[in-house]
């Protein structure tokens, strides 16, 4: 769900971070450890029968992406200057938007791909497509990428109900870690040099807003 994956995030950014310079050492360790119970919580609702559907669609998904990035880079060797100009435009798009879009969590990797499908489907990029015969990958991927986005949501929506119900203690608790970290992190900023805390309060700002413009996305649905 967003929300078990937004701690996720911030756990792991915790992790990289230099918790010993920027006094955060036993906050960090508080969050993590009401995380960890957290998360042992919200195992149950991933046995919704969405997920390894899930997993399915993504690698499709991540198989579509590399057997396009191959027929592109094919193009290229051709001795046609004029296909190896679009085929250069194609993977100028892609590099932009998916050059190392494999690795990413899921919640992140949904976004990329909707935005990867919306510009290789815009007007000019559109044409360079059908020219090289790349229509059919570019519809497969936007197929995978619509069940994905679909199956995504569904489970986020079980699993939320489930959170609601049987772990709104260990929700409650989570949340109050959280809003004691970021309370933490924004008063060591006052009273020490606000730039070493910049990089970590941006990343949580903006991991956050994220989140909320999912949630809304689907509540205007």
């Amino acid at each position: 769900m967003d929300y078990c994956e937004l701690m996720n995030d911030v756990a792991i950014r915790l992790m990289k971070c230099d918790l010993e310079k920027l006094q955060l050492k036993e906050e960090a360790n508080r969050f993590q450890e009401v995380f960890s119970d957290f998360q042992k919580s919200v195992k149950q609702p991933r046995k919704t029968g969405f997920t390894e559907r899930l997993k399915t669609v993504e690698h499709n998904c991540n198989k579509i992406i590399l057997a396009l990035q191959h027929f592109v880079k094919g193009f290229m060797l051709l001795p046609d200057e004029e296909k190896v100009q679009m085929a250069r435009k194609v993977r100028i798009c892609m590099r932009k938007r998916a050059q190392y879009i494999v690795p990413l969590a899921q919640r992140e990797k949904l976004g990329v791909i909707n935005v990867l499908v919306k510009d290789l489907k815009e007007s000019s990029m559109a044409q360079i497509i059908e020219r090289l015969g790349l229509v059919s990958i570019v519809e497969q991927l936007a197929e995978n990428i619509k069940l994905f986005d679909r199956l995504y949501h569904a489970r986020s929506e079980k699993e939320s109900a489930f959170v609601v119900g049987l772990t709104a203690r260990k929700r409650q608790q989570m949340q109050q870690a959280f809003e004691h970290l970021c309370a933490t992190i924004e008063a060591l900023a006052i009273l020490g040099n606000r730039d070493n805390y910049q990089s970590l309060a941006s990343y949580i700002n903006v991991e956050v807003a994220e989140v909320k413009r999912l949630y809304l996305l689907r509540k205007a649905r």
